[in-house]
């Protein structure tokens, strides 16, 4: 898939007029070939002393506690960007192992949560939240087996959901990645049939080529892939961004943006 000069320089320019400093090394990186050394040390300014992440690499949580939602961030852009070797990866392991209680949860949210900025849906629980960095871990060849049974006990495959929305996706990641799951089969195939029916209704969000659901990529009939990798291309505004689902939060349109072209490069979409 080819992407005219002028459209490849408005993505650019607008990455680096409305993105973050770690968004514009990620694209230095991805489509520049630059360092990957100063993509780890923009990372890196958002970890903590446990190994975790915070301090705003989740942006709608400015809070500078690790936390499940930051951990994840920073796995998923790990994995985006092809660099699960990175020693980035054993620390997540060792701070969600560290973390977690003893009933498989990421206990969130913390006690002071309110005295810093964030969203109000952030002052909700966040238990599935381990599901996903549970199964990208696995992806990576980083379990913790005891640990693990903790997590697993929690999994009800006789209450799967009926419809999917946008935020569904922690399951899939974890019954995706741990293939010796033993109900994995049926809980896969039920999510695939549900995919085509949640992309429908959130043709705007541009779903398998977002953090969310690129996973399901592979699993998918190729054309439905291939109308939606045409979907983003076609949606790139005059200015370069994608538009944006949530336009009262203004500061995802550069993020959103940079994940669907990280993820058609990782697809093999565009150059």
């Amino acid at each position: 898939m080819k992407i005219d000069l002028k459209k490849k320089k408005a993505f650019k320019d607008f990455l680096f007029q409305k993105g973050r400093l770690l968004e514009r090394k990620i694209y230095s990186v991805i489509f520049e070939n630059d360092s990957e050394v100063s993509f780890f040390t923009a990372l890196e300014a958002y970890q903590n002393s446990d190994k975790g992440f915070g301090n705003g690499l989740e942006p709608d949580l400015l809070l500078p506690k690790s936390t499940g939602i930051a951990t994840e961030t920073a796995l998923c852009l790990l994995d985006m960007m092809n660099l699960s070797n990175s020693h980035l990866v054993q620390d997540i392991s060792i701070w969600m192992y560290n973390k977690m209680n003893e009933v498989g949860i990421l206990p969130y949210p913390p006690e002071d949560l309110k005295d810093f900025p964030h969203q109000s849906w952030w002052e909700n629980s966040d238990d599935e939240r381990i599901l996903a960095l549970s199964g990208l871990l696995s992806k990576f060849g980083l379990v913790n087996p005891c640990a693990e049974q903790k997590i697993t006990g929690r999994i009800l495959p006789s209450n799967l959901p009926q419809k999917i929305e946008i935020y569904s996706y922690p399951l899939f990641i974890y019954v995706l990645y741990h293939k010796e799951y033993e109900e994995r089969e049926k809980i896969l195939n039920h999510f695939i049939s549900l995919i085509p029916d949640l992309l429908k209704r959130n043709q705007q969000h541009h779903l398998l080529f977002s953090r969310y659901w690129y996973h399901a990529i592979d699993l998918l009939p190729r054309r439905l892939v291939n109308k939606a990798a045409d979907e983003v291309v076609n949606d790139l505004k005059e200015d370069g961004g994608l538009t944006n689902p949530y336009p009262q939060l203004p500061w995802w349109r550069p993020i959103f943006t940079l994940d669907a072209f990280l993820l058609l490069k990782k697809y093999h979409y565009i150059d």
